[in-house]
């Protein structure tokens, strides 16, 4: 065996107990604070992606109602017709009633109910709190068909160029600038367009075959809706919902919890908005020139931690306590039909 040197016979080999301890420690902290880094870019990352959601789902549900806004109305001469009218049964059902105007709001209360009342058919599980919204304006992308021969009796079809483009059941507007009327379609064959009156229980439905003036070649028809605007239920979510016409409620976007609505009312006859109110503070809905739209929508997936806010939303205040992050866009839109001709 060969003799250990003597400048070594004292030095021990390997590492002592305490480096191991303290290697042992420092690398504990290491992996925490790695830990605490993938947690904290886990946790930025989640709320960096309910932001994005709650503000693309706001934006795609404010869009369309900010250009539904803008063309109500549409339709019809920029002059004020000498006659106006409908054939339609528009007793009972506010999606019939043109004359009624363009815009139409309904203001929430604390309960299922809104001022003025609103058939509860119409909006399907609507949520309490959340204004509903009606516009009435030419249909989205529908071009103006033009009437090729004069009528020769009130209750004579319409000899419209591009018949495919109105269907048996679509409400239209026939109009030049001396009249325009409201009718169902009731038939179409070839060009020709009938307007008959109906005794069915199916809506839209007209109660006379004549439109109480004769048009004249060169007047046109477009196809016109009315769309309501309101926030329901969806699943677990709440959502935006458009109803247009007869057609069944169609989903906008989800995670939108409440919608709010002032009216811009000219109450001068200047066409200048003096104020902003309420749909129940409305005195005459042919003032209202522009509409504010508020919507408050909340992220899909929670969060970590506990937020407690309050969400201004135009004329009222939202509380809200858990871990979904919300935001409020709002827009104002302008009636580009009740805007000054110059």
């Amino acid at each position: 065996m060969r003799p250990v040197p003597p400048d070594l016979a004292g030095t021990a080999a390997g590492f002592s107990l305490i480096e191991v301890i303290v290697a042992l420690a420092l690398t504990g902290m290491l992996l925490v604070g790695v830990g605490a880094i993938f947690v904290s870019s886990r946790s930025t990352s989640n709320a960096t992606e309910n932001l994005a959601s709650v503000q693309e789902n706001g934006r795609r549900a404010l869009d369309e109602v900010v250009r539904a806004i803008r063309s109500a109305g549409s339709g019809g001469c920029a002059k004020e017709p000498s006659h106006i009218g409908s054939t339609l049964e528009a007793a009972s059902d506010p999606r019939w009633d043109f004359l009624d105007g363009a815009v139409r709001g309904y203001q929430a209360s604390a309960s299922t109910a809104w001022t003025p009342s609103i058939e509860p058919a119409l909006i399907p599980e609507a949520l309490a709190g959340s204004d509903v919204l009606l516009l009435r304006g030419a249909r989205t992308g529908a071009q103006p068909l033009r009437l090729q021969s004069a009528m020769t009796a009130t209750t004579d079809s319409l000899d419209l160029t591009g018949k495919d483009t109105l269907r048996p059941g679509d409400t239209a507007l026939v109009y030049d600038c001396d009249a325009e009327v409201y009718f169902a379609v009731s038939s179409h064959e070839e060009s020709r367009i009938a307007h008959s009156a109906s005794t069915s229980d199916g809506t839209p439905v007209n109660l006379s075959d004549s439109l109480g003036y004769a048009f004249r070649a060169g007047a046109e028809a477009v196809a016109v809706d009315t769309a309501i605007y309101y926030v329901a239920r969806s699943g677990e979510v709440t959502s935006l919902w458009k109803r247009v016409g007869a057609r069944k409620p169609q989903e906008i976007a989800q995670d939108i919890e409440q919608m709010q609505i002032l009216f811009g009312v000219d109450t001068t006859s200047d066409s200048v908005v003096d104020d902003y109110v309420a749909a129940d503070a409305v005195r005459d809905w042919r003032e209202v020139l522009s509409i504010k739209v508020g919507l408050l929508i909340r992220s899909a997936e929670p969060g970590t931690t506990l937020i407690e806010r309050e969400h201004p939303l135009l004329d009222v205040s939202v509380s809200t306590s858990d871990h979904y992050a919300r935001e409020v866009l709002t827009a104002t839109a302008s009636i580009r039909a009740r805007e000054p001709v110059y």
